[in-house]
């Protein structure tokens, strides 16, 4: 197996970007997602990327959110 670096996993500095930009970008990435701002904030410093490490696909989230809720949806199968 070849190792790979990850280094570039640890950025120094995060690019501010407007919430729903952030949130966006979470779905695309991640799914059923939702951001939670920090309060009187309409702004996120971070970042949500695909990345590709090892020969493993993941998502390297990091940001100044309040909190992030999985939003599940639930159907009930009733046999017929």
């Amino acid at each position: 197996m070849e190792l790979s670096k990850i280094d570039g996993l640890c950025r120094p500095i995060w690019q501010r970007q407007p919430v729903q930009v952030w949130s966006d970008n979470l779905k695309t990435i991640c799914g059923n997602f939702n951001a939670i701002p920090e309060p009187d904030r309409s702004d996120v410093n971070g970042l949500v990327e695909h990345r590709h490490a090892g020969g493993v696909d993941f998502a390297h989230v990091a940001g100044l959110v309040a909190g992030i809720v999985l939003r599940l949806i639930l159907r009930l199968l009733l046999p017929i």
